[in-house]
């Protein structure tokens, strides 16, 4: 599972094109953290680069 379009879209405006992803070699890296007892893919996955950028994140998740 991926990111709907209209989301990616919105992270991409905020993010930048290079700093959203969601193929299937991202999502499978980070399926789990350290601990490998539970692992789910995410729908994507997000690099904020600052602190900007983190917040207009978060404010899109809360809409």
């Amino acid at each position: 599972m991926s990111f709907k379009n209209d989301i990616r879209e919105q992270f991409i405006r905020i993010l930048g094109k290079g700093w959203v992803k969601d193929d299937q070699v991202t999502l499978y890296t980070y399926r789990c953290d350290g601990l490998t007892l539970y692992t789910a893919p995410p729908m994507g996955v997000l690099f904020p680069g600052t602190v900007h950028e983190l917040v207009s994140v978060i404010k899109l998740l809360n809409q």
